[in-house]
């Protein structure tokens, strides 16, 4: 009897961790390999991804921004900026502003014409 009861004190202590571990916020940075899309058997570029306040960035191995320390650039952002969502690059690593700013209002889903 005494082991059903300590199996079942296991159980309820495990129930309480996953439920502890469901209650945190999820990771706010990712690590992936971005393939190329017809030649996957070629070696891929490592991206980072780290989700802040307001902000998606990007870091690829090997790339970055003027200001930024080598390895830790990040030249891609989307961001949640004055109510509209826009993705930011900088696409020349000797520019200190942003190359391109691009609003993604225009592409809105509500806005389909059919």
């Amino acid at each position: 009897m005494s082991t059903i009861n300590d199996l079942l004190a296991r159980v309820h202590d495990l129930e309480g961790q996953l439920e502890a571990l469901r209650s945190q916020p999820a990771p706010e940075r990712f690590k992936a390999t971005l393939l190329e899309y017809d030649h996957p058997e070629r070696p891929g570029r490592e991206v980072v991804i780290d989700c802040s306040d307001g902000a998606i960035t990007l870091h690829f191995q090997g790339y970055g921004t003027r200001t930024m320390a080598e390895g830790h650039g990040e030249p891609l952002m989307v961001e949640f900026y004055e109510g509209e969502l826009r993705v930011v690059a900088w696409a020349d690593i000797s520019q200190e502003d942003p190359s391109h700013t691009i609003s993604l209002e225009p592409a809105r889903e509500c806005l389909r014409v059919e």
